[in-house]
């Protein structure tokens, strides 16, 4: 379900979900690789609404194995619980920390989010349990067919 969201093109808010808000956005990435092949990802992502809303994550980790998978997910609005998009997802992904697998590749992390509703959802009691980074990511949207009586 989308709840809320923020966006830096302001044809994307409200968006199809009737949920996302217009913000700056400040991403900066950087990737080290060294002879032997090891590389080492700096990134650096700011979104900033008018209203307050704040999402941001300053990352740093070392490059693992990536993992191919194909993924489709239908997310539904909060606010039209009726509307949702059928989204075929292509991705690569690298697991950095996951507490349940014993996974932690991650030299420095930061993540706050406050404002609005996102104030509602991270109240300091949440506990991080995964990051995943997607250096590969393609996805394919699509609306369902309607609905026939």
């Amino acid at each position: 379900m989308v709840v809320t969201g923020l966006a830096s093109i302001p044809s994307y808010a409200p968006g199809p979900y009737g949920v996302f808000s217009l913000a700056s956005a400040t991403v900066d990435r950087h990737v080290h690789t060294d002879p032997g092949g090891r590389s080492n990802i700096e990134e650096a992502w700011e979104f900033k609404a008018d209203g307050g809303d704040l999402v941001q994550l300053e990352l740093q980790y070392d490059r693992g194995a990536l993992t191919r998978s194909k993924v489709e997910t239908r997310p539904h609005s909060a606010v039209k619980p009726e509307f949702y998009r059928i989204y075929r997802i292509e991705q690569a992904a690298d697991i950095v920390r996951s507490t349940p697998a014993g996974t932690d590749r991650a030299q420095k992390y930061l993540f706050k989010a406050a404002g609005g509703k996102l104030s509602q959802i991270f109240d300091g009691s949440e506990q991080l349990v995964s990051i995943t980074s997607l250096p590969f990511y393609s996805r394919q949207v699509s609306l369902p067919e309607p609905m026939t009586q």
